[in-house]
C-alpha cells in the first residue's frame, strides 16, 4: 500500500520473522549462542523463554537458515500440546520413518536406532518446541527420556524448548524436577531497553528504505518507543499502523498526532490488535487494499490448513549475508568497552576465559597453522590499543576474515563457507565460541576473542 510513497522496498515493520531484519539486541545474541553452542556442543537440552513478542521465533527461524541441512535434521514442532505417544509419531514420521508399534517404549527405541545411525554419518538429529509452556506435564516428562538417548560422552538427540515466561513456571513444578536438572542451557530474551528500541525501528527503516530521509518525526518516535515498552512486535504494529494511517493522510513524514492517533486506536492494556475507530482516509486505504483478498477469499478458495510437524526447511528463502552489514561509527571499540558490553549491564558478565572448562578443552586440540592463522592471531597480540585492526565482524569482507573462518572450522564452529565474507553465519559460530569461552557473546571478532582464539591453538 504505502511502500512506493514512502520509498520502501519491502514492507519494513511486517510482524511475520524475517532473518533480513534480524536485529540482536545483547539478551538476543545470548540466546542465539546459546542455541548454537548447545546444539554444536551437543548438551542435550536448551531452554530459551521470553515475553510475548520479544523475537524467540525470529531468533530460532534466524538459526535454522544457517545450519547444514545435510548435516543436521532438524524437527519442528509448533504445537506441542499432544500426548507423548503423539509426539513420537510425528518425531519418526519427520525422520522418515513408520512407527512399528503404538507403544511408547518400542518407539523410543527406534528413535534411538534412527539417532544412532545419524550420528555414525556424522549428523545430529534437533528437537526444536516452539511455545514450550503449552506442553502438558505428562509429555514433557516423557520428552525427558529422549536425552537418555545417548553415547558414552554425547547426547543423540539435542532438544530446545522455546516459550514465554510460563515455561519457567512449568518446569519449576515438583514433578518436573528431573526435566529441571536436565537443563544444561538457559537463556532469558529481554525486552528492548530505550536505546534499543530506536536502533530496532531505525534497523528496519534502514533495510527497507531507498531513499535516507527520516520518515518518522522524533516527537512520534518517542511517543511509539514510549508506548511499546520494549516489545519489538508492539514496534512492528504501531510503526506499520502508523504508517498506513500517514500514507492514508498523505503525510510524507509520520507526526506525533499521526502516532498519537494510531496509539488511541489500540486498547493498550494487553496491547489488542482491534480497532477501537479509524480516521476516514486511512480506511478507505486499507480497504482498498483488502478488498481483492475479501473477493479472492469470498470465491470459495481454501486454506491449507496447519499440521503438528516441521516445516520444509529446504524451503525457506536463503538470505543474503552480505546485506546484513553491521552498522557503526567511528572506531570499532573493545569488546569489553564497547557499547553493547554497556547496554548487556547486569544481563552478562565477562569472564576469563583461562578459568573456563570450554577452553581449556578447546585448547586440547590442534589447528594446522598457515600463514594468514598467524597474521590473524598474531594482530590480536600487544596491538590491542588499534582496535580497527584487530576487529573483524559482520560485513568485513577479505583474507582475515577467511583465516577467521578457517580457524572456527578446526575449533569446531563451523562458519558455513569459507568466503572471505563473515555474514550470519560466520557470526553465529563467532558467538557460538564466545560462549564456550566464557567471553560475552557479541558476535564480534575483537581483541579479546581473538586472543582467545590463540590461546585455544596454543
Amino acid at each position: 500500500m504505502y511502500l512506493k510513497y514512502y520509498g520502501f522496498t519491502k514492507q519494513p515493520f511486517q510482524t511475520t520473522p524475517d532473518a533480513n531484519f534480524l536485529f540482536l539486541s545483547p539478551s538476543h545474541k545470548e540466546a542465539l549462542a546459546s542455541i548454537i553452542y548447545g546444539i554444536e556442543q551437543r548438551k542435550g537440552f536448551i531452554a530459551i523463554t521470553g515475553e510475548v513478542g520479544v523475537g524467540k521465533t525470529m531468533i530460532l527461524r534466524s538459526y535454522l537458515e544457517t545450519v547444514e541441512k545435510t548435516k543436521q535434521k532438524t524437527i519442528y514442532i509448533f504445537n506441542p500440546r499432544v500426548s507423548f505417544g503423539r509426539f513420537l509419531i510425528t518425531l519418526l514420521k519427520e525422520l522418515g520413518a513408520k512407527p512399528v508399534s503404538g507403544q511408547a517404549n518400542e518407539m523410543v527405541s527406534q528413535l534411538h536406532e534412527l539417532s544412532i545411525a545419524e550420528y555414525r554419518n556424522g549428523g545430529v538429529v534437533v528437537l526444536v518446541i516452539d511455545e514450550a509452556q503449552n506442553i502438558p506435564a505428562e509429555t514433557l516428562e516423557g520428552i525427558r527420556m529422549l536425552s537418555n538417548l545417548e553415547t558414552s560422552t554425547e547426547k543423540l538427540i539435542q532438544i530446545v524448548l522455546v516459550g514465554q515466561p510460563e515455561l519457567e513456571a512449568l518446569l519449576d513444578r515438583h514433578e518436573l524436577r528431573q526435566v529441571r536438572e536436565r537443563i544444561a542451557v538457559r537463556a532469558r530474551i529481554l525486552p528492548l531497553t530505550k536505546t534499543e528500541s530506536f536502533a530496532y525501528i531505525d534497523h528496519r527503516l534502514a533495510h527497507a528504505s531507498i531513499h535516507k530521509r527520516p520518515i518518522f518525526s522524533k516527537a512520534a518516535l518517542d511517543l511509539i518507543v514510549k508506548t511499546a515498552k520494549g516489545i519489538p512486535r508492539r514496534l512492528n504494529i504501531i510503526c506499520d499502523s502508523a504508517l498506513i494511517t500517514g500514507f492514508g493522510y498523505q503525510q510524507p513524514t509520520i507526526s506525533h498526532k499521526i502516532a498519537k492517533e494510531v496509539i488511541a486506536d489500540f486498547r493498550v492494556p494487553g496491547f489488542s490488535q482491534f480497532w477501537k475507530r479509524r480516521s476516514a482516509y486511512a480506511r478507505a486505504a486499507l480497504l482498498a487494499v483488502a478488498l481483492p483478498v475479501i473477493v479472492y477469499l469470498g470465491a470459495g478458495v481454501k486454506v491449507p490448513g496447519i499440521s503438528v510437524a516441521s516445516p520444509d526447511l529446504n524451503q525457506l528463502e536463503p538470505k543474503s549475508d552480505q546485506k546484513a552489514v553491521a552498522e557503526t561509527e567511528g572506531t570499532t571499540k573493545n569488546v569489553g568497552s564497547s557499547d553493547t558490553a554497556k547496554n548487556a549491564g547486569n544481563n552478562e558478565t565477562t569472564k576469563d576465559p583461562g578459568n573456563s572448562e570450554a577452553a581449556k578443552s578447546a585448547a586440547s586440540s590442534e589447528i594446522p597453522k598457515t600463514p594468514m592463522d598467524s597474521k590473524i592471531l598474531e594482530s590480536a597480540r600487544g596491538r590491542s590499543e588499534n582496535h580497527t585492526l584487530t576487529t573483524l565482524q559482520r560485513g568485513a569482507t577479505g583474507p582475515n576474515v577467511t583465516a577467521l573462518q578457517q580457524i572456527l572450522q578446526g575449533r569446531g564452529f563451523p562458519p558455513g563457507n569459507r568466503d572471505g565474507v563473515f555474514g550470519l553465519r560466520t557470526e553465529a559460530a563467532v558467538l557460538a565460541f564466545q560462549k564456550g569461552a566464557g567471553l560475552l557473546p557479541d558476535g564480534i571478532a575483537g581483541p579479546q576473542t581473538l586472543a582467545a582464539l590463540r590461546r585455544a591453538q596454543l
